[in-house]
């Protein structure tokens, strides 16, 4: 699998089959585990060949005691799997292009054979039906597409939250058990490891909560827009226990849209809100001319970053500064498109903020 011979493995150390960050994580980690359980099930590693190409194995061990000594028994495993997966994707995300195109050149056709309708108005009905079939064809064959890509979604994620378990739970294992004879260094690293994963388990979520939006039906009914604010306040007031800022909410105030959706936007803009007013201050929802609007009295941005800030991932400070994972204003810019309307953000350095939106 790795292109040694024989003779050349003897008594080689484990690790250095590895991979630098999986080595790291083997001999901090892994094997301190084996010596604790006496066994690991299922760790992902990466491997490095005699030729120092990588291969992500799986890897099972256990530990036992024998007249010779102590043995380490561990099996590796080729993972190829994913690697397949993530060719159908793109091929998938080639084959959903390519199902767009040719929409877009039926609907060319058919608005060309409609201009001829005085004159070929019984060959425009054939044309017409024939278009028609192909238009559900490619819409059914490209529905199930999406739905193939929504299921890709949902195994990734699953994939990805075994292995970021198996992350905490070791940690939160050597940090309970081994506390004592772990370094301030060692102990930094694996609480380091533990936020990270959970951070990292958070963005798995949010991206899943980013697509789903995308396929989510918009169900519009009248919405009292200022109970939509109270109730979101409430919730974020709760999660930011310890602010010192307040919320006022502007009655009478109503909109058209999908109340649950419409409950993200407010949501999210005052989670924003708070979180970037850390010496307090009041959060204003209200309306104007220019529509629906969330006021803070925080840090505020450079005029620069106004359209930075509501692309995925897109973040003007530390995750130590400021927690977060960069997908609420992506999700509130998706949201509010979908109701026809569209979001900005008026604000200066030191000044606060006021993010506008509009409904159609």
């Amino acid at each position: 699998m790795l292109g040694y011979a024989e003779h050349d493995l003897e008594g080689l150390p484990f690790e250095q089959l590895l991979a630098v960050p999986s080595r790291i994580f083997y001999q901090t980690h892994v094997f301190p585990l084996l010596k604790m359980q006496h066994r690991i099930e299922e760790v992902y590693l990466t491997a490095s060949t005699k030729f120092g190409e990588v291969v992500p194995v799986l890897v099972n061990g256990t530990r036992m005691e024998t007249p010779e000594g102590v043995v380490n028994e561990c099996l590796l495993v080729p993972i190829r799997r994913r690697n397949d997966f993530e060719d159908q994707i793109l091929a998938a995300k080639r084959q959903a292009e390519e199902a767009h195109e040719a929409k877009d050149q039926l609907n060319q056709a058919l608005h060309e054979a409609q201009r001829e309708l005085t004159r070929q108005n019984e060959e425009l009905k054939v044309l017409k039906g024939s278009l028609e079939s192909q238009v559900l064809a490619q819409t059914a064959a490209l529905r199930k597409m999406v739905q193939d890509l929504q299921g890709f979604n949902y195994s990734i994620a699953h994939d990805l939250r075994t292995p970021l378990r198996a992350i905490l739970s070791t940690s939160a294992i050597l940090l309970a058990e081994a506390g004592e004879a772990l370094t301030p260094a060692h102990r930094r690293l694996l609480e380091r490891q533990q936020h990270n994963a959970t951070k990292l388990a958070n963005l798995v979520q949010d991206l899943l909560d980013f697509s789903r939006l995308g396929l989510q039906e918009v169900v519009f009914a009248r919405v009292d827009m200022s109970g939509l604010a109270h109730e979101a306040a409430r919730s974020v007031l709760a999660e930011h226990s310890g602010t010192k800022a307040r919320v006022i909410v502007e009655e009478g105030l109503e909109a058209s849209g999908d109340r649950s959706m419409l409950y993200v936007v407010l949501q999210n803009l005052f989670d924003n809100a708070i979180k970037y007013s850390p010496e307090g201050g009041t959060v204003t929802f209200g309306a104007d001319g220019d529509g629906f609007y969330v006021k803070d009295e925080g840090i505020g941005l450079a005029p620069e970053f106004a359209e930075q800030i509501f692309r995925p991932f897109e973040r003007l400070h530390r995750d130590e500064d400021y927690a977060g994972t960069g997908i609420g204003l992506a999700n509130v810019k998706r949201i509010v498109e979908r109701h026809g309307g569209r979001v900005w953000v008026e604000s200066e350095v030191g000044k606060g903020a006021t993010f506008r939106f509009t409904l159609a």
